[in-house]
This record gives C-alpha cells, structure tokens and sequence, in this order.
C-alpha cells in the first residue's frame, strides 16, 4: 500500500480514528493534507500532514481549503471523509430540532460538501480517484439509547456511498463505507464519567466477539486498505470493522 506521490485529503483527523489514519497514510508515503477546525492545534500536536483551515459545516471554508490543497498539490487523489459527531440525545420525543440539526449539518451535510468537492477535481482531471466514507455499526443494528439522529445520519452516509459507487464508476472513482464498531475514542465515552469507563468498557467488552474494544489502529489500517489500491475492485460496499458486533444474534441458542 504505497501512496508515495499521493494526495489524501482527511476530514476528522485531528484525533481517534482519523488521526491513526492519518499517520498511518503518511508513514506509506502520502501527502496528507488535513481539513482541521483548529488547524494551530493540529499542527501543535505533531501530526504528519499538512493543515487547512476548514470546519465541515462551513461550506465556504471548505471549498477554500479545496482550492488551498489544489493550488498545493494538485489534484487529490482521494478522500477520507472521517468526520463527525455523537451527542447527548435523549429520546426522540423529546429531542429538540436543534440537536437533529446540528447532528444532519456535521454527520451528513458535512460528509456531503467533503465528497462534493473532491468529485468535482476527480471528474475534471480524469484520472479516477477514491473516496472513504466513516459510517458506524449503529447502521446494520441499532444500539438501543445511541440516539436516532445519529443512527439516521450514519445510515444516510451509507446510502449516499452507494449512490456515488454506482454514479462515477464510470470515472474510475470508487467509493467506500467504512463501519467501525466501539473503538477506543474520546467519542466513545463522551457521555460517559471518567470514573466510570473501566467499567463501561469492560461492559462493551464483554458484548464484543473478540472480547476487546478496538484500537485507532485497527480501524485504520482498513481506512488504508480501501483507499489503496489494493481494494482496486471494490467499490459500493461497507467495511465492517466490529470485531463480530453485527453477525451476532441476541436470540438465545
């Protein structure tokens, strides 16, 4: 999996999964160039990439950031859309528009100008491209109390990567889902006491085929497989990286 001479725009890559992938594709030899909020952090934290300024729900950000790294490196060559959130929801009932929007906005809208954008300089420099949607195993079974926005914002992405396999194969650019399942984030436990995350952990372990949460690590390296071009005839699907999560049945045997 070489990118050596490769252009990899990441979106969610300051920390957790994002931030081992993009590493990790920096390690292979890419040019990282990395969509940040915060880009004095990001670059304060020693990450392997180069920082444009651009949060994902600001679409004139974003395409200035595009035209940043064009004007950089060219033409990217591909696009890990990795970022997103989860909040404190509550029940649907009682949910109020905000949260559902802000949820939409990032997880949704946010992955839709990243892809966007992306497309429009792989289409006009024809030379095909690949593009790495994050989802979540909320998509293939619902985690009860997870939160419905955010359940319907992964699924969405799932939906609009298929949408764009079956669109721009002709292109030559192919399209992923990556569907990771509890990983050892911040996000993960962002609802959750610090003094209660051993426990909690342990808990989520203990549902989990392998018996472990996983590492950043182990999401990333399937992130790089499937922008590589290892994965060259693979397009349209979703990456489960769950540790067995969604091929377990709660019916008891």
């Amino acid at each position: 999996m070489d990118f050596r001479g490769r252009t990899v725009v990441v979106t969610g890559g300051t920390r957790g999964i994002g931030r081992a992938t993009v590493q990790l594709l920096a390690e292979r030899g890419a040019n990282v160039a990395l969509l940040a909020r915060d880009p004095r952090a990001a670059q304060a934290d020693g990450l392997a990439a180069s920082v444009f300024p651009a949060d994902v729900t600001d679409e004139a950000a974003m395409v200035a950031a595009y035209e940043a790294i064009e004007d950089r490196f060219g033409t990217p060559d591909a696009l890990f859309a990795n970022a997103g959130i989860a909040l404190t929801e509550g029940p649907l009932h009682e949910m109020d528009p905000q949260t559902w929007d802000l949820m939409m906005a990032t997880n949704v809208r946010g992955v839709y100008v990243a892809v966007r954008e992306a497309l429009r300089r792989m289409v006009s420099a024809s030379r095909g491209g690949t593009i790495v949607c994050t989802t979540s195993c909320v998509v293939g079974a619902a985690v009860p109390r997870a939160g419905a926005a955010y359940h319907a914002s992964k699924g969405a992405v799932e939906a609009l990567v298929r949408s764009i396999a079956v669109d721009y194969a002709r292109y030559g650019i192919r399209c992923n889902a990556l569907s990771p399942g509890a990983t050892e984030t911040s996000l993960m436990w962002a609802g959750v006491a610090q003094d209660e995350i051993p426990a909690a952990r342990a808990a989520v372990a203990g549902a989990i085929p392998l018996g472990r949460v996983a590492d950043p690590d182990d999401i990333a390296r399937a992130a790089v497989w499937l922008l590589s071009d290892e994965a060259a005839y693979m397009t349209g699907s979703t990456l489960a990286i769950d540790g067995g999560v969604n091929a377990l049945s709660v019916l008891p045997a």
